[in-house]
């Protein structure tokens, strides 16, 4: 269970959800808290070793989130559904899966 190499540019979605997926259950069945890194998305900077107050789990979560969204803003189509509601369709999803 983990990311990627940030030199694996080509990893395809589905992959990306199953790391995100297990993550989420992950930490629905441990709790597990232990913080060992710093990260402040203002400043784009992430420090190890440095606690501050936000379980690893849940900013591993987070991240891989963010990557997903951007993922999909950058190669779906994205159809207004409700003035509040937007969904995605990708022919690649829903060719493979």
């Amino acid at each position: 269970m983990g990311f990627f190499d940030a030199g694996d540019f080509d990893i395809e979605t589905g992959l990306n959800i199953n790391v995100v997926q297990n993550f989420v259950h992950t930490w629905g069945v441990f709790r597990m808290m232990r913080d060992q890194t710093f990260v402040d998305h203002t400043q784009r900077y992430v420090e190890l070793h440095r606690p501050d107050g936000t379980p690893d789990m849940l900013q591993f979560i987070e991240h891989g989130t963010m990557q997903l969204v951007a993922q999909a803003r950058s190669s779906a189509t994205w159809r207004k559904r409700s003035p509040t509601r937007y969904w995605i369709t990708t022919t690649t999803w829903a060719t493979r899966h």
